[in-house]
Formats: structure tokens, sequence, C-alpha cells
């Protein structure tokens, strides 16, 4: 266990003992006051604080009947994200223009810009060309004539057509203990920042084989995130009048767990996917690359 991991594990042993869980309803299990706070009236609160997505995404997770999240969908393992069902992705509450209004995404978006352009080091350039092209041949786009690809709004058909390169927001346990109550935060906790590419494939014949030239026209940047209360993980301290790092009087304890036990004793909570739309950025001349 890595020293951050140790960390999150004794801040959450010592939430359990500083503050009390949170009343899941008023009758599950029955609260001491039924003025205490309820888990199911935190979307309440987040919009009182003008966290209207995370509101939005929270209340959806609990109209939905009881789903756990597949671990390959929650990891995009193996899968195609066209194939899914609809019913468990939601691509129209979150917005890449919301999101670049916080600086971790700011500075997340910077550092995968400059992976994909090759300004930060060969490896990353080198890896971006390499997944666009697995991506490209898995789609059939490298072809004896002349192909196109990006030329679609929906990131949940860039990520498996001409998915680029990818970095984390918010990954270790230490960031989720130390970013802000936000927002972002309470919408999207962890999540992971994706870039693939829109241009064309020129085929070029040389002697007795031909090989194709990839030109990058534009990025098309888009978060990519899984909406479920897996493993421990401490939410904060939630009172009528919003969240907290620490303990107080009238706060609650919420967790992971938390949400889990509410779905085992209610039948309902949802998991779901999260796509954003896609925020463009034209690259003044076109990156390109021959592969044989």
């Amino acid at each position: 266990m890595s020293l951050n991991e140790a960390a999150q594990d004794a801040f959450l042993a010592g939430s359990r003992v500083l503050g009390s869980s949170i009343a899941l309803s008023a009758s599950y299990p029955a609260a001491a006051c039924f003025r205490d706070l309820q888990l199911t009236e935190i979307p309440d609160v987040m919009e009182r604080k003008g966290f209207n997505v995370g509101a939005s995404l929270m209340r959806r997770w609990f109209r939905g009947p009881a789903f756990l999240l597949p671990d390959r969908w929650k990891r995009g393992y193996e899968i195609t994200h066209s194939d899914l069902p609809r019913g468990y992705i939601d691509e129209s509450t979150v917005s890449m223009s919301w999101a670049m209004q916080y600086a971790r995404t700011q500075i997340v978006f910077d550092e995968l810009r400059a992976a994909v352009l090759g300004q930060s080091s060969e490896k990353s350039e080198k890896l971006s060309w390499d997944e666009l092209y697995r991506c490209l041949m898995k789609y059939g786009k490298i072809a004896p004539h002349e192909t196109r690809f990006g030329d679609v709004e929906s990131a949940i058909v860039l990520i498996d057509s001409c998915h680029m390169n990818a970095r984390p927001i918010a990954a270790n346990r230490w960031e989720k203990l130390t970013d802000p109550l936000d927002d972002l935060y309470c919408a999207l906790g962890a999540f992971t920042l994706h870039v693939s590419g829109r241009g064309r494939i020129i085929p070029t014949k040389k002697g007795l084989k031909t090989v194709h030239t990839v030109y990058v026209e534009e990025l098309l940047f888009y978060i990519r995130d899984s909406y479920d209360f897996s493993g421990d993980q401490p939410l904060g301290y939630w009172g009528q009048d919003g969240a907290h790092k620490l303990p107080g009087r009238s706060l609650s304890m919420v967790e992971n767990r938390s949400f889990n036990d509410w779905r085992s004793h209610t039948g309902a909570g949802a998991d779901f996917l999260i796509f954003s739309d896609v925020h463009r950025y034209k690259i003044p001349a076109p990156l390109h690359k021959v592969f044989p």
C-alpha cells in the first residue's frame, strides 16, 4: 500500500469515528430527528450551493432502478461504447465549457494537448500516433482509397474510432482528499480527459506496397467518467449549508458506502457512464505521419 493510500484509509477510519453517518431515509435507519439531512436531500443542498451539474447527476442515480456498472464498462476494456445501452450513458449533462472553468481541468488539458502535439516527449507523441493508428485499422479506415475520420459530434463514437490519448484528473487518492468541494468534485470527482483526432488518410503507392499518410487537422477533447460508488471513499461531511472537509455540529458523514447501503435497501440507484460534448482545437498546420 502506498503512502497516499494509507493516508486515505486512515482518514476514512478517523471520519467514521468522528462523524455520524448520514441517515439514508426517514425510516432506514430511523433518523434521530426528522430534521436530520437525508441522503436523498444532498442534490437539494448542492443546488443551493450552485452545484447544478452535481445535483443533476446525483438525481439521475437516485431515480434509476438498482444497477451496478460492470467493471469492463467502467474501465472501457474490450467494449464498443456505441453498442452499450444508451439508458446507461449520460451525454447531455456535462459540457467541456463547464469543466474548463476549473483550473485542474485546464492544467490537464494543456498537458494532454502538448503530449499529442509532440511538445512534451517523444514517447507521448509516439503513443498518441500508435493509438490512433490502432483505432483507424480496427474501423477500416486504412484503405486503398482516401478516407476521413473524426467527422462526428459524438464522443461515444470518437473514443472508439479515432482515440489518441488520455489523462486522468484528480485520479490519485490524495487529490480526492485535497481537491476543493466544488461542483466539479460533486459531479465527477476523479475523471479522465480524452482526445481524438479528426482528419484524413491518403494512400500512396511505393513500388509494390502502399503506405498511408495520416493527417490530423483538429484535436477533439472530451470527458469520459463513470458515475458509481465503488470502493471506500469519503465524500465529506454534509449539512443543510453544504459539504465540509472536517466534522462539525449538524453535519453527517457521507461516503461511498452510504449510497451502496441505500441501493441495497431501496432497490434503486443506477450507475452510468458520462460523456461530455466535444471541445475542438484547430491545429494551425496539420500533423502527419506515414504508416507502412
